[in-house]
């Protein structure tokens, strides 16, 4: 895996005027700076179809990942080598995105 660039705050300030909202997220030594998912990608990812339905799940993280991650700009090449990358910011996309019902209550 190549070594990244740095971050530059005019990087991050394009970023927020182009997204609006993005978030940074660590996991062990390496940040990733992500931006939320659209509902029509959301739509194309859920909604791709995969020849095996074993592996489709990870599929569809690996192509949330790739869609929404902004830096490092070689997530492709990360997401093949580190195993649990792509689940872990997924789940973290798709929560930023609004797809979290962890605050649903009953009443």
């Amino acid at each position: 895996m190549k070594k990244k660039d740095t971050i530059t705050q005019e990087m991050i300030d394009n970023w927020k005027k182009e997204y609006g909202h993005i978030f940074k997220t660590t996991l062990g030594s390496e940040s990733y700076i992500f931006r939320p998912l659209k509902r029509s990608e959301y739509v194309e990812v859920m909604t791709t179809q995969y020849d095996d339905d074993k592996v489709k799940i990870f599929k569809r993280q690996d192509e949330i990942v790739k869609k929404a991650v902004l830096w490092p700009e070689n997530i492709d090449e990360v997401v093949e080598s580190v195993g649990g990358v792509a689940t872990t910011i997924a789940d973290s996309i798709l929560e930023k995105s609004g797809f979290d019902i962890s605050q649903t209550e009953e009443l």
